[in-house]
């Protein structure tokens, strides 16, 4: 939504409200709504609107339900500050169930949530489910309804669905192998779109800001293709991380003992996943802005994440295959490719053109090469360039010398000799050049394949090649 369209549908909704409701209730903290705007993107033109709205609109009702969890993304909640979550009670939100937070116990708690059922209301639900014959692993109150049908039971009237926590979100550390209760998360089992809001917990700005969205304009927040909200995980952590600029100058923390952890060394080699990680930790912080993992001094385990319990290998160990949990390599889909231009296909296939003596190219039929690759073949050279490119770089080809010279059976880059160092434009060479740093003698593409297929480490990032 662009910057017009957003003031326009503010504008509207600020007139349905005051036409309901034209005598204010309060006044609202205008230093908080311009944060929160700010936040969300909403342009600063709209946070005086976005203040009225709260100040005319009667409470938003909420239901809050808990499904298999710990809490912990409650107890976020519950961190709020300016204003404190006792103000967001009284003058935006009106809490109608929450098995934590409120007085009701047994039927009357039952009756407490039906009775919210009947207003409209936003539903929040935290923690995973259990879905058809091994529902029973979650049964609660008075009434021992499974989690599932108080789910959809609860889904069929609300508003807008928003599921708090990764084990809401992608079913979490009760979903983690072998997964017992074959817990799952709960877009698995709606109909209704969930917005979802992962952390291990979410820090309270993420929970906060998601529902005000929606609350301010009526609709909900953009999301990326996990349905998590662009504003709050549509950037790579490691780019927002205030150790980022150790990461580039090569300044790495060796062990969690190391003195120079205190000085802002980055955690990536003690296991920090951050480069691998959609969330804005290190803007929001936690506990009321006052700190977050990473400068606290222990690397992002990746919470937000589908799977990250079981896929993102140990949490205190970087990135390896030694230290990935999946047991079973994934295979690569296979892509097709052609050597004879004369093969019949249509106009919108895509083509790829193998060929190790000519220049790859990837095209549709008689169109254009879509792929312009140039690099240098040369090991030897193409260290020299990354070597001369910047601190990090200089860092890592003395890295890699240091460990090539404690191999071996493994040659010294100094005494590789090529006939030419020649520009190459072949993707197979790629390949090669990979084989060759890794010592072998006489290099084969489809070699290099097979060790790339045994590679278990489910996800990519940016900074992996």
């Amino acid at each position: 939504m662009d910057k017009i369209a957003m003031l326009e549908r503010l504008q509207t909704h600020l007139d349905e409200v005051k036409a309901a409701h034209p005598t204010p209730r309060f006044e609202a903290n205008k230093e908080w709504v311009s944060q929160i705007c700010s936040l969300l993107g909403i342009p600063k033109e709209g946070a005086e609107m976005c203040a009225q709205i709260l100040t005319h609109k009667p409470p938003t009702n909420l239901v809050w339900l808990h499904m298999a969890e710990c809490t912990g993304c409650s107890e976020s909640l519950l961190r709020l500050d300016k204003p404190g979550l006792e103000s967001l009670i009284f003058e935006c939100i009106s809490i109608e169930y929450h098995e934590t937070i409120m007085g009701a116990v047994g039927f009357g708690a039952k009756k407490s949530l039906h009775d919210g059922l009947k207003k409209d209301f936003i539903l929040v639900i935290e923690g995973g489910v259990s879905l058809g014959e091994n529902a029973y692993f979650l049964t609660s109150g008075a009434e021992s309804i499974t989690g599932e049908m108080e789910c959809k039971e609860a889904a069929e009237q609300a508003q807008a669905i928003f599921a708090i926590g990764t084990c809401s979100s992608f079913g979490g550390v009760q979903a983690a192998y072998p997964n017992p209760t074959h817990a799952k998360g709960i877009s698995s089992l709606l109909k209704q779109r969930v917005i979802n809001i992962p952390g291990c917990p979410p820090s309270e700005t993420n929970i906060i800001g998601s529902l005000m969205y929606y609350i301010l304009l009526k609709t909900l927040p953009p999301c990326d293709e996990l349905n998590r909200p662009l504003w709050s995980y549509g950037k790579n952590l490691h780019d927002l991380c205030e150790r980022r600029a150790r990461f580039e100058a090569g300044d790495f923390a060796q062990s969690f003992d190391d003195e120079r952890l205190q000085d802002g060394y980055c955690l990536y080699k003690v296991g920090c996943k951050g480069p691998y990680v959609s969330n804005n930790c290190p803007k929001v912080k936690f506990n009321a802005k006052t700190s977050w993992p990473v400068r606290a001094g222990h690397g992002c385990i990746a919470c937000s994440e589908p799977d990250f319990w079981d896929s993102f290998g140990h949490i205190e160990e970087p990135l390896n295959n030694a230290n990935a949990y999946i047991t079973t390599p994934k295979t690569f889909k296979t892509l097709p490719f052609i050597h004879d231009m004369n093969d019949d296909l249509s106009t919108e296939t895509l083509c790829l053109e193998l060929d190790t003596h000519l220049p790859t190219r990837i095209y549709k039929t008689e169109g254009e090469n879509l792929l312009h690759c140039s690099f240098s073949a040369h090991l030897p050279i193409l260290l020299q360039n990354l070597r001369g490119r910047n601190k990090l770089g200089a860092r890592l080809v003395e890295n890699y010398e240091q460990w090539r010279k404690m191999q071996p059976h493994i040659e010294s880059v100094d005494s590789i000799n090529h006939a030419q160092a020649e520009i190459s434009h072949n993707m197979s060479d790629i390949l090669k050049l990979i084989g060759e740093m890794f010592g072998e003698r006489k290099p084969c593409a489809l070699d290099t394949l097979k060790a790339a297929q045994s590679y278990l480490f489910a996800h990519v990032s940016k900074l992996d090649i």
